[in-house]
């Protein structure tokens, strides 16, 4: 599934909170899912993302938008981008506060996660797995050093994946 959803999708648009694309880049390609880990399908090499005259002398990245830049139209928009390198790992018991950045390695795939309110780590709320994990943690789908991105910038993505949504269910 997580094959499907990308085989069109050669484009990346940064955006700010507004929606206002403020970086992209076009010729992206993907390894297979199941290529690294089954269910998601991570972008090929390290894509450079270029700030244009939107982002002005800093702008900060909020979301981001995949799409076809040929005639397919397919797009998904709505994706979150996170600001780290390396997070890491969450840990029961541990306090966490908004903004936060976790990793979390679940069924042998690691995934990125920023908390969404101030909490204590605990079973039920461990991103991805525990039974209110929704409510304290949003997804990372695209992973920079740097979320303020200036015009003419350029930025390494560290991580970009699309994840089937089953593997966090």
């Amino acid at each position: 599934m997580a094959d499907r959803r990308v085989q069109n999708i050669d484009a990346l648009q940064l955006q700010d909170s507004g929606g206002t694309t403020i970086a992209e880049v076009t010729g992206l390609s993907w390894n297979s899912a199941g290529a690294t880990d089954n269910g998601v399908v991570y972008a090929s090499g390290t894509p450079t993302i270029t700030g244009n005259s939107n982002a002005g002398s800093g702008t900060d990245a909020t979301e981001a938008r995949f799409y076809d830049t040929g005639a397919s139209g397919e797009e998904l928009t709505g994706l979150v981008v996170g600001q780290g390198t390396s997070p890491s790992a969450w840990s029961g018991g541990n306090s966490y506060s908004q903004g936060d950045l976790v990793s979390n390695t679940l069924s042998g795939v690691t995934f990125y996660f920023e908390a969404d309110q101030n909490h204590t780590a605990a079973p039920d709320n461990e991103p991805g797995a525990g039974e209110t994990w929704p409510a304290y943690w949003t997804l990372v789908d695209v992973l920079i050093e740097n979320t303020n991105i200036a015009d003419g910038q350029t930025i390494d993505i560290n991580y970009v994946a699309i994840v089937e949504p089953a593997l966090l269910q």
